[in-house]
Formats: C-alpha cells, structure tokens, sequence
C-alpha cells in the first residue's frame, strides 16, 4: 500500500522525515512484533520516488527443533540405551541455551532453541506375521514407527506413561531442562524386548512421513506424520533423526516379507544372516535420503541426520565432517561372515568390539544415508564408552541450522553493505520469565541506551548494524544483512538472504526481535523475478546487467538513482518523461519526477 508523502514542497530531507512510512515489520523470534515508525532520524529517500509504504512481510527464522531419537531396542542395547540416558539432559540444556561449554557467553555460542520437541522410535517394525524369535510381541508391524508413550519404570523416577512427544519451552515450561531431559530418558530407554530383525531406517521414516506423500510402506499402509504422530514435526523447524543402533539397517520392502520365514525355500539359511545374504528385498538407501530430505522442500539443509552406530572408533574425526568413503572403505567394514574360534558362525565379524561396551557390525547402509547428507549428516562410533562426543558432534550440526533469518524478499543495501532497516530486540515487562534480561546492558551487541521503554515495562534495544566490506563484517559484535555467505546460500538457497547475528549479539531466549524498515524492499512496488521496471534495485556503480539491471528495461530505458539505488526513468528534458512527470536535473542527472516534488 503506497502513502502520499504530500503535497507542500519542501527540502527532501524534511520532507520524507515528517511523512516516509515504515516499510515492513518483520518478526525474527517467537512473541509478536511491534509496529510503527521509527524513532530515528530517518535515511533520506529520495522524494516522489522510493516513497514509504507499510508492508508486512514474512520470514523464516529457524529457532525450533524436532528431535527424532531411533534407539535400537534388540537384545544386546543395554548399556548403550543407559549411556545414551546418561547425556540427553545435558542434550537439552546446550540446546535451549546455546551455551556449549557451560562457561558464559562465548564465541562457541548458537542461537538457542526457542522450543523443543523430542520423540523416540524404535527399529521393530514386525516380520510380516511371521513366526521369528524375539519377534513375538507384534509379528504384523511391530511398534510400527509409532511415537513411544511408555517411560520405563525399571529406571528410578520414571512413569509408566508419557505424551507421544515431550515440549520444551524455554521460559515457559515449568520443568528445567534437568527434569525435562530425565523425561526423555525415561522414554528412550526402550528395552531390550524388540524384534532381531531391526528396520533402523524405515522406523523413523514411517515416523514422519506424511499420510498424503506418495511413499508407501509395509501392506500399503501410509506414514504416521500427520496422524497418529501428528504436531510432532513442524512446517518451520529445525529437523534432527538420529539413529543409535548396534547393528546394520535391514528394512525390507513391501512385497519380500518371505525372508522372515524360517521355512522358506527362496531364503534360506540362518535366520541371523538373511539381512547379509539376501541385499536385493532390503530398500534402496536413496528411499531414505529422499524421504527424509522431503520433509523441507526447497529447505533440505534443515534436517539433519546422524548415527551412533558400528563405526570403528579410530575412523571417527574429533572434528568436522567424517570422511564417509574412507570410512566405508576400511576393511572392518565390510561384511563376513565370523568364523573365528568360539563363534557358531551365525553373526558377522564385529566393526568394533570394546571390552564391557559389547559389540557392534557393520553399518553401511546407515553411513551411507549419513553420506547423502553431505555436511548435515553425522556418524559417531556406539563403541565410545562415553556418548558425549557424539551427542556434542550432532549439537553442532543442529546448531550450523539454527538462528538463520531467511527474508523472501532483498533488502536493498548500499555501498557498504547497510540496509535502511533497525534490528530491535523487545525485553519483555519484568518478571516475565526467571532469568531474564532487565535491560538493554543485559543484551550483546546493542545500543545501551534504550530506543524505547513501553508502557507494559517492556524495553526495546536497537542492535548494532554492521557494515559489510568485500563480504566481510566489520569488526565488533551486532547484527549485518548477509546476501553472500555459504550459510545464506544453505539456509535460504542460492538468491536468498538472512539477518546474521555476529557470535556475541545472539539474541537470548524469551526475547522477541523485530526487524523495522524504511527502504524499498524488492518487489514491494518494485521489479520481482526478472521484471526490470521503477524500483528494481541496482548499484550506480555498476557496469553489468546483474549489478545495473536499469538499462537492460524494455521498452523504455531506465536509469539508476544514486540516493535510493533503484532504476527511475532518466531524462534530460521534460519531454523524455512519462505524461504528468517533469525532469529534475537539480542534483546533476536528470530523474523523472512528480512536479509536486520538485523544489
């Protein structure tokens, strides 16, 4: 909606001061945002030309994740299910503090999760209604990638029930995130009554997969995502599967349930070893880097995959990415049949055998489907006596997806990389949540001095923007509008564009942020897509169709104006422009504009 900026001429400083509009409103975090104009001495636009208007415009901040635990639940889990217990209370309090050592703000910071969610699945997916040992419990589907409700009560301070899925509101939730963690504990210690023929992909699949998706799964029946599992994933989450298991993935299709049957005259020998004899009625692994990459389209860098599994210890980086061909490569991954002394030769030869840890085989397919993440997957050894490491490994990959602020539409920066827009965040009134913030000195990388001080109590601090030279922000801590980096181009696609916080100006949990402009942003009475018309950005400096688009407009030529960086029609004389524009030669090169503007 376009706002008259009036009809008394007058200097165009002054002029757009008194009467330009806030262009957009832009929630960054959870809580609703505040609108208005800005208390600010504006940046001059250029008159009858870039005019103010309100416009709301959406966004994409990352500050929410659901977490999908797999945990293995065959007989030989024991005592990685109680270390894997042991961590996920610290899991939670790194996750909704940002603070990875414990130690304070610091540069190892990461936006912290607003809100949480966890769930746990387990590998039985049943055999088909076959008669297998360990497989009694529910021959047909098994636990079926359904949701765990049950908390186990062998283990101190458990219930017997708990929700599908557990919340965790930083702020708001009554528990800590102590209490919260012990929760999922007691819902991750699965057991170890499970099925031996465990489906470690097709569990969490089948978990989070919608009800429409043309995937389809055991007897044609559809996935548990929108129904039975429903509100566990979100349309605007952080999404993280992980998957703890001992054993190699072995989900078979539809239509092959016959390698259950221990009578089989098309399967046959040891029912142990049909998983490693028979490859061709097992799912390709692609089902499952497709499907659960299906889950962000257009956005697949934020779901992330990772495996504590077989993987020898000595393969496992202390840091970065694992090199999966290396990995696959090493010998002791690849599959044989133990004939060693001792052995009935019914199993495989272990991946890793750690003494009082157990043992554990080969996890190709797992690594592979990590593989097919590429930076967003994670593989950590189940041989670690201690599974910090590997939860700290995969918190990293949740955090390399966090507190990105995608914008669907460019801002237009200057020379310098600035943008015409506050970035403010809003401490709520006090006594709002335990721990909070009081004022703006309490925040990193703002203003100390308030912008504003709200009736409610609450208090506004404007962050600090930072100019960006040669794609590099300057030093200090705030806030720049990134349009360059590799995380922009991950987070929000190859023409996106983000609000990125520097490590020290994190914006902490329970305070909202806004983003309050006055500038043009692109397609907001300007050129979208590929259209080149009034209002299309442009740098003045540029010499290229992309950098200076103007000229390339058709069938009228435009030009760039220098002070907005938008293309308008150039002139020399009043007759090169459009019926009821004159030419304003006044700051040197000619710009049509309305007469009533025009000093």
């Amino acid at each position: 909606m376009k706002r008259n900026l009036g009809s008394v001429r007058q200097s165009p400083v002054a002029r757009v001061t008194r009467h330009a509009a806030l262009v957009g409103s832009v929630l960054l975090a959870a809580g609703v945002a505040t609108t208005g104009c800005l208390d600010r001495e504006l940046r001059p636009l250029v008159p009858c030309v870039s005019q103010g208007f309100v416009e709301s415009v959406q966004q994409n901040a990352v500050d929410k994740v659901d977490l999908l635990f797999m945990v293995d639940n065959s007989g030989s889990m024991s005592e990685e299910q109680a270390s894997l217990g042991s961590e996920l209370p610290r899991l939670v309090t790194v996750l909704t503090t940002g603070d990875r050592t414990g130690n304070g703000a610091s540069s190892d910071d990461f936006a912290p999760v607003k809100n949480l969610h966890v769930g746990v699945v387990t590998c039985d997916m049943g055999v088909g209604g076959f008669n297998v040992p360990t497989c009694t419990r529910n021959p047909q589907f098994g636990d079926d990638g359904l949701l765990r409700t049950a908390g186990n009560t062998s283990v101190t301070g458990c219930m017997a029930t708990y929700p599908k899925f557990l919340e965790y509101i930083p702020g708001t939730s009554p528990q800590t995130p102590d209490q919260f963690g012990a929760d999922f504990r007691c819902v991750a210690a699965a057991g170890t009554g499970g099925c031996g023929f465990e489906q470690q992909l097709e569990a969490p699949l089948k978990a989070v997969t919608l009800s429409t998706s043309p995937t389809t799964f055991y007897a044609g029946t559809r996935g548990h995502g929108d129904v039975e599992n429903a509100g566990f994933i979100r349309d605007d989450s952080v999404i993280a599967i992980v998957v703890v298991t001992d054993e190699e993935d072995c989900s078979i299709r539809s239509g092959y349930e016959e390698i259950y049957n221990q009578m089989s005259p098309t399967f046959t020998g040891d029912l142990n070893l049909r998983c490693y004899l028979y490859k061709e009625p097992q799912y390709p692994v692609q089902r499952y880097i497709d499907g659960f990459k299906a889950l962000r389209p257009g956005r697949e860098s934020l779901v992330v995959f990772g495996a504590i599994t077989g993987v020898p210890l000595d393969l496992i980086p202390s840091t970065g990415s694992p090199n999966y061909s290396g990995i696959l490569a090493d010998p002791r991954m690849v599959e044989a049949v133990d004939t060693s002394p001792g052995t009935t030769g019914a199993r495989l030869v272990p991946s890793c055998n750690v003494p009082g840890r157990g043992i554990a085989f080969p996890p190709r397919r797992i690594v592979e489907v990590a593989q097919g993440f590429g930076d967003n997957g994670i593989v950590q050894s189940i041989c670690q006596e201690s599974f910090t490491g590997a939860l700290d490994a995969i918190i990293s990959k949740i955090a390399d997806a966090l507190g990105n602020v995608c914008l669907p539409r460019k801002l237009n920066p200057d020379d310098t990389g600035l943008v015409g827009c506050d970035v403010v965040e809003v401490i709520p009134p006090p006594n709002t949540f335990v721990g909070q913030p009081n004022s703006c000195a309490d925040l990193g990388g703002v203003n100390l001095e308030p912008k504003r001080v709200n009736p409610d109590g609450s208090i506004e601090c404007a962050v600090v923007q930072l100019a960006t030279i040669g794609n590099i922000p300057a030093a200090g801590e705030g806030w720049y509008y990134d349009n360059f980096s590799a995380e922009t181009v991950t987070s929000c696609g190859a023409d996106g564009q983000r609000i990125a916080f520097t490590a020290g100006a994190i914006p902490p949990n329970g305070v909202v942020v806004n983003l309050e402009c006055l500038q043009r942003i692109q397609g907001s009475g300007g050129g979208t897509g590929t259209l080149i018309q009034v209002g299309t950005f442009c740098d003045p400096a540029g010499t290229t169709p992309d950098s200076n688009p103007c000229a390339s407009a058709s069938p009228t030529a435009l030009a760039c104006e220098p002070v907005s960086r938008t293309c308008q029609f150039g002139c020399a004389t009043d007759a090169n422009c459009p019926s009821s524009l004159l030419c304003d030669t006044s700051s040197g090169a000619g710009f049509c504009r309305n007469p009533i503007c025009v000093d």
